[in-house]
This record gives structure tokens, sequence and C-alpha cells, in this order.
């Protein structure tokens, strides 16, 4: 006969089966989005007219950080890997998010050219992962958008 603590153990494997599961699917998503976003900026900066674009050239220097992170990265280091991944990602929107028109934003990086979808898109979308992990998998109760003060 199954005793209770065996059936808990097997509960909380499972669980953390999937936790793993859903982890490393989201790293996986954010490496493709990166390798995208990637190729779209080689895209634009081989143009001359945006080849000089600051925003572009840090989203260049910044995405292979990023895809190497992911490409390290274990299921035991699940805050580091959201703590350092929004770091990366943080320094990106600096030059792609529209509130800081006039101060950060670079508009080159909102350009959609020869059919590659803009790199903007690609820092936003990697950016609300980052979160949704971060809400996910963080101990701290201001991290959950159910938590409100």
């Amino acid at each position: 006969m199954v005793k209770t603590n065996q059936i808990m153990k097997m509960a909380d494997c499972y669980y953390k089966s999937a936790e793993d599961q859903y982890f490393s699917s989201m790293v996986k998503r954010i490496a493709t989005y990166a390798s995208s976003g990637l190729l779209s900026v080689k895209n634009l900066m081989a143009k001359p007219k945006y080849a000089k674009s600051p925003g572009l050239q840090a989203i260049q220097s910044k995405l292979p950080l990023l895809i190497g992170l992911c490409n390290q990265i274990n299921t035991q280091e699940t805050m580091n890997f959201i703590q350092r991944a929004g770091e990366i990602v943080g320094e990106m929107s600096f030059y792609t998010s529209r509130g800081n028109a006039g101060t950060g934003l670079d508009p080159v990086t909102l350009v959609k050219d020869g059919g590659y979808t803009p790199p903007a898109w690609y820092v936003d979308t990697i950016n609300g992962m980052v979160q949704n992990l971060k809400q996910r998998y963080s101990d701290n109760p201001a991290d959950h958008p159910d938590n409100v003060a």
C-alpha cells in the first residue's frame, strides 16, 4: 500500500518536473525571439541610412549576450537567469520604449523593412516573457500582479 508521504513526494516530483519543463520552454522561446531579433537588426544595419543607429548597435551587442545566457542556463538557476535577462532587456528597452521619446528612444528600432519585424517588437516581446517568468518564480509578493496593496 502506498503511504501518504510517498504520494506527497511523487506529487512534488511531478510539480517540479512540470515547472522545469515550463521554464526550459520559455528560455527556448526567448532564445528563438532573440535570434530572430538579431536577424532583423542585421538587416537594418546593412542599410547605410540605419548603420549608425545607436539603438540598433546596442541591440546588436546585447542580443548575443541574451542568446548565450539562454544556451547555458539550467533549471536550478531560475532567478539568476531572470535577473540577468531582465538587465539585458532593460538596457535594450531604453532604445525601444516609446516612453523614452526625447531621451533614449531610437525611432530606427521601430522600422519595419524588407519584410522583417521591427527590432523593438522583439525586445518588447522578450521583456514580456522575462516579466512573466519573474512573476511566476519570484518569492517577492510585490512581483505578483494579484497582490495589490
